[in-house]
C-alpha cells in the first residue's frame, strides 16, 4: 500500500488541510484499507486538531476513520527511524495508507530520505512567483533523488484558486505552468477556494468539502489504487 507526502518547501499552501481532507475521503469511501496519518508538521495541526474533535464530539472508536500520529523530524537519524517504523507497520498491516504532512521549509537531506522511500509526492500548488520558486525547489529535488521516475510518483495539485479570478493573460499563464509542470508529473483537477476548506474536522468532512474535492480526489485515487495495477 502507498505512502503518500504532502510536501511543498512555501508554507500555507493547504498541506494539511488536503491531508486531512483526502484521509476523510478514504477513510468514507475505502473501508477495506487502514488509514494513518503522520503529523511531521512543526505545529502538529492535525495531531491538535484530532485531539481538540476526540474531546468534543466522543466518537465512538467505529466512528474514528483513521489514526493520527505526530513525530519531531529535525534529524536525518529521526528520519532513519520514521521510515523504517513506517515501513515496518506496511509490512504487518498490507492494506496500510500512509500518508505524511510535511512542514515547509524542512531540511533538503531530511525532506530527500523520506521521498526516497515514498510511493507518491502530493504538491498543492498557487499561481504566485514565489509558490513556483518553492516548487521548482521540490522538483530538483526529486529529480536528483528519482531521476525519470519523477513524473510517475509527482502529483501536483492547485489549491485554494478562486473560480474565474485573474485576467485573461493570467489564465493562460496558468495553462502554460500546467504545461510545464506535466512535464514532471500529473497536474490534478483543481480544489477552489471556499472558506468551508479551512473548517476541518478530522472525523469526517461536510458536504461543501466533498463536493469541493470529488474530481480531485477521485483522480488521485484512480492513479495510486488503479492506474498503476494494471
Amino acid at each position: 500500500m502507498p505512502i503518500l507526502i504532502l510536501a511543498n518547501q512555501k508554507g500555507g499552501v493547504g498541506k494539511s488541510t488536503i491531508a486531512t481532507l483526502y484521509a476523510n475521503h478514504l477513510s468514507s469511501n475505502r473501508r477495506d484499507l487502514n488509514v494513518l496519518v503522520v503529523d511531521v508538521d512543526f505545529q502538529k495541526s492535525i495531531k491538535r486538531l484530532r485531539d481538540e474533535d476526540i474531546q468534543m464530539y466522543r466518537p465512538r472508536e467505529e466512528e474514528i476513520g483513521y489514526e493520527v500520529e505526530s513525530f519531531n523530524l529535525d534529524t536525518e537519524e529521526k528520519a532513519k527511524k520514521l521510515i523504517h517504523y513506517t515501513k515496518e507497520l506496511c509490512d504487518k498491516r498490507p492494506n496500510t495508507v500512509v500518508i505524511f504532512d510535511f512542514p515547509g521549509r524542512i531540511p533538503e537531506k531530511i525532506l530527500g530520505r523520506i521521498i526516497y522511500a515514498a510511493d507518491y509526492i502530493i504538491c498543492p500548488i498557487q499561481y504566485e512567483e514565489i509558490v513556483m520558486s518553492s516548487t521548482s525547489i521540490l522538483i530538483s529535488l526529486m529529480r536528483n533523488i528519482q531521476g525519470d521516475k519523477i513524473k510517475n510518483t509527482m502529483l501536483f495539485i492547485p489549491n485554494r484558486i478562486a473560480r474565474n479570478e485573474g485576467t485573461i493573460k493570467e489564465r493562460k499563464e496558468r495553462i502554460l505552468t500546467n504545461d510545464i509542470l506535466s512535464k514532471f508529473g500529473t497536474v490534478l483537477p483543481t480544489i477552489n477556494k471556499h472558506v468551508d476548506l479551512g473548517r476541518l474536522c478530522t472525523l469526517k468532512s461536510t458536504k461543501v468539502q466533498i463536493e469541493a474535492t470529488k474530481k480531485c480526489f477521485e483522480e488521485l485515487d484512480r492513479i495510486i489504487f488503479f492506474e498503476n495495477n494494471h
